[in-house]
């Protein structure tokens, strides 16, 4: 078999690669290889029978692998590597870049879900009991009521056993409560008096007895709801 033109194989593998590279390739690879060719980079020769160029003897024996690998992990190109076989030697295009390392993803940690204790009845306030006031202490009476009195007859006849009437005139700041008589001389004794129209009064009747002749005094007493007491005195003479 004839060995086919260098420059004619050096051509059809440069149209190959450039079309392989196509532009814009994540990893720049293909770009860095588009550009190689178009700047005419014939390739970097290595120890062999192979002489310079791309294509020499590699028809003249077998066309041993045109191998184009573009590995993505992740999206990242991790090399594009051309080897080519022939004729008793090799010759190696572009050399594989290193694979990037893949970063490992950070594991989600799930938070773990607390159980809130169940709500309890809430307790309802009682309100304090508001202290009940102490009614007030009235004040003590001290003060003792005014009294006055007289006598409806100017005198007294022990042979019939006239009568007088005894008016007592009784004040007090809270009340009168009672007004008594008592009465001693030419005769004695006590009773109490009746109100009548803001007045107290009674009827004292002289017992009859043996004519004689004296006097009658009348003490009229007031008296309020706490005990305070004032008294008076009417005089009424009598004859035979």
């Amino acid at each position: 078999m004839a060995e086919p033109d260098d420059t004619a194989l050096d051509s059809r593998l440069r149209d190959a690669l450039g079309r392989a590279a196509r532009p814009g390739d994540s990893a720049g690879v293909a770009d860095a290889i588009r550009s190689r060719l178009a700047a005419g980079d014939p390739g970097t020769p290595v120890a062999g029978p192979v002489a310079p160029g791309w294509g020499r003897r590699l028809f003249g024996g077998l066309l041993g692998a045109i191998i184009l690998g573009v590995v993505l992990v992740g999206g990242t190109a991790v090399g594009v590597g051309v080897a080519l076989t022939g004729g008793g030697g090799e010759r190696t295009a572009v050399p594989t870049m290193p694979a990037a390392p893949t970063p490992s993803p950070t594991p989600t940690v799930t938070p773990t879900a607390t159980a809130e204790p169940a709500p309890g009845p809430t307790a309802i306030p009682v309100p304090e009991p508001l202290p009940v006031p102490a009614p007030p202490v009235p004040a003590a009476d001290t003060t003792a009521p005014t009294v006055q009195a007289s006598s409806s007859a100017a005198m007294l006849y022990a042979a019939n056993g006239s009568s007088t009437t005894i008016t007592a005139i009784a004040e007090d700041a809270v009340g009168v409560a009672q007004v008594t008589i008592v009465w001693s001389g030419f005769a004695s004794g006590s009773a109490a008096m009746t109100p009548s129209g803001g007045v107290w009064t009674y009827l004292f009747t002289l017992p009859p007895g043996p004519p004689g002749s004296g006097q009658i005094d009348v003490v009229v007493t007031a008296l309020d709801a706490a005990g305070n007491a004032a008294s008076t005195t009417v005089s009424v003479p009598v004859t035979p």
